[in-house]
């Protein structure tokens, strides 16, 4: 007879700790953001490249060596290529962005987007003289979290065809 009131509040209890569970499960749902709520927070990728953007980075210095190659007076239907090095001067981390040429003739790579202080990235630029003549001035430019914000590296050639030189 004394089981009874036992096992009625072993019952009463149970019903409680389950109430109690089933009010933190509705709880922790409610709080979460819906699908569409998510959803309206996504990043684009265009959003990210601005956050990564190096304007909005702390700012240090390079030394460019060379600034420009001359390759004097080469022969048409030649492939020139120059290696330049952006060695980071400053006490941040340097990234470099936007790395272009200004002629379709010309591709451009760099063997890294960032450097340490201390630490270099190598620029390579490679034309091909071929349809060209005469003097010709390439420039390569590029965005670095510098003060001056843009740089230009150069390669510079006298193209002749054979029957001139």
């Amino acid at each position: 007879m004394k089981e009874k009131p036992v096992v009625f509040v072993c019952l009463v209890i149970c019903v409680l700790a389950l109430c109690v569970t089933a009010s933190n499960v509705i709880q922790y749902y409610q709080s979460q953001p819906s699908e569409a709520y998510a959803n309206s927070n996504y990043i684009s990728s265009s959003e990210i490249e601005e956050m990564f953007d190096v304007r909005n980075m702390a700012l240090t210095s390079i030394d460019l060596h060379p600034k420009s190659v001359d390759f004097g007076t080469v022969n048409s239907d030649t492939i020139l290529t120059a290696r330049f090095s952006i060695r980071n001067m400053g006490t941040e981390l340097l990234c470099i962005q936007r790395l272009k040429a200004d002629c379709t003739c010309t591709s451009v790579s760099s063997n890294k987007d960032s450097a340490f202080p201390g630490d270099s990235i190598i620029v390579t630029m490679t034309l091909n003289t071929k349809g060209k003549d005469g003097d010709n001035s390439i420039n390569t430019t590029f965005m670095a979290n510098t003060k001056e914000l843009n740089h230009k590296l150069r390669i510079v050639a006298r193209i002749r065809h054979d029957e001139q030189m």
